[in-house]
């Protein structure tokens, strides 16, 4: 009850001394985590997937954003893989190309904010199987869309951190159709 009444507490805080802000600006993003693959049986275990990201917040409410994603998935679901002997086979890779509209707080100050974004983008998968003892890629361009949900907390003076979790729909992907990245990353806000 106490960290519930303590939340409500600095999140009314916030709103009371963010009402006459003017926030429009950019925003820069560096985001690391881990994707979860439902296709593929891939395991929530941490990676070096990249979020790099910029964005212009139009007002208070309103964000949007360019990003690209680099997520990398072990293919568990394929039985004719031996993991342990045979290297790249089996490794899924993709590049994302993402547009998103964000809507949520986005303050000059305050401590707890959050929002939830949606969007399209393009999706090439690399994936990579062993076919007579060689190793054959495979590459795919893919349409999709994404939406998910954050929440940001401020750090000193214009950085903020954040955690995303955000599901990603491929149309037409054949290895993968969906996943789920979790990101843990830095936002630098510049506003005017």
């Amino acid at each position: 009850m106490k960290k519930t009444l303590i939340l409500v507490l600095l999140i009314v805080y916030t709103t009371a001394n963010c009402q006459e802000s003017e926030n429009k600006g950019w925003t820069f993003s560096i985001a690391f985590g881990t994707s979860a693959s439902f296709d593929i049986h891939s395991p929530y275990k941490i990676a070096i997937n990249t979020f790099p990201s910029i964005g212009y917040v139009l007002d208070r409410n309103m964000k949007i954003r360019l990003e690209y994603q680099y997520v990398r998935f072990v293919n568990r679901s394929d039985s004719t893989i031996l993991f342990e002997e045979i290297g790249d086979a089996g490794k899924i890779a993709i590049h994302a190309a993402r547009f998103d509209y964000l809507f949520g707080e986005f303050e000059k100050c305050g401590c707890l904010q959050w929002y939830i974004n949606f969007g399209p983008g393009l999706y090439w998968t690399n994936t990579y199987r062993k076919e007579n003892n060689t190793i054959v890629p495979k590459h795919e361009l893919n349409f999709g869309i994404g939406a998910g949900g954050a929440l940001t907390l401020g750090l000193a003076g214009p950085l903020r951190a954040f955690f995303e979790v955000q599901y990603h729909q491929l149309i037409d992907g054949k290895t993968i159709t969906h996943y789920i990245p979790f990101k843990l990353g830095i936002t630098f806000n510049k506003f005017y």
